[in-house]
């Protein structure tokens, strides 16, 4: 008798254990699904801008540096928070990596094609 009631407690704590894990992967699931939608930053760090490109931070700085690519924005008190748009390196990329001044000049509509 003992043995049945320990078999059925058991199995009544199976479905809260498979529930538990349904919901577990639900919300991992949501989440890939909202990466994979684009729910990213479209502020990226000079890191993540870098890895997005493709090169290294170093290069990355160069080309910044050397006016080879869109200026990055300075944001708060002092612009120690250095970031660049999402949206606009890929326009950039896309337009096929002008220099900054001529980016500058044809940015509007390559963001216009992109959005």
């Amino acid at each position: 008798m003992a043995e049945q009631l320990d078999m059925q407690s058991s199995q009544k704590q199976r479905p809260d254990a498979l529930a538990l894990l349904v919901a577990l992967l639900e919300q991992v699931l949501a989440c890939a699904e909202g990466a994979a939608a684009g729910d990213e930053a479209e502020g990226l760090s000079p890191k993540a801008a870098a890895r997005f490109l493709g090169i290294s931070e170093s290069q990355l700085h160069y080309l910044r540096d050397k006016g080879l690519m869109p200026q990055f924005a300075l944001m708060g008190d002092g612009g120690r928070c250095v970031r660049i748009s999402r949206s606009e390196l890929k326009a950039w990329l896309l337009a096929g990596c002008p220099s900054r001044v001529r980016w500058e000049s044809m940015r509007d509509v390559w963001l216009r094609k992109v959005a």
